[in-house]
């Protein structure tokens, strides 16, 4: 399994099969590829990100403010461009939906290697 981004140009020429996204929908690059879903395996899901972490105890207008500029360069047409050419999907979240997304993320990842015997360092 690979994120999208990496092997994209090489799907579409040929080079690889996309047998199925991880995501719970089609990406619009692959629009003929599957959810592992719609492939079979319900309950399957793990999607890709990119966040920004920051020191803990970084003051709020701090944390406001880098959050503000971020926002501001994920509304710029070049970079939500770049981002669906590599065939990502461009989104924000506040701070907090940030902080919980990642700590859920964890959790979920975290139960799958228990369960798995798989020891994380």
């Amino acid at each position: 399994m690979l994120g999208v981004t990496p092997v994209l140009s090489q799907i579409k020429a040929g080079q690889l099969r996309a047998y199925a996204v991880t995501t719970p929908y089609r990406i619009p690059r692959l629009p003929n590829v599957p959810t592992m879903a719609e492939a079979g395996l319900k309950g399957y899901e793990a999607t890709q990100y990119f966040a920004v972490a920051a020191a803990k105890g970084l003051p709020a207008p701090v944390v406001a403010r880098l959050n503000a500029a971020i926002a501001k360069a994920a509304e710029n047409p070049q970079v939500q461009a770049a981002l669906e050419a590599g065939g990502q999907l461009p989104g924000r979240m506040s701070p907090a939906e940030a902080q919980k997304f990642v700590q859920d993320s964890l959790r979920k990842f975290g139960d799958v290697a228990t369960k798995a015997h798989i020891v994380l360092n």
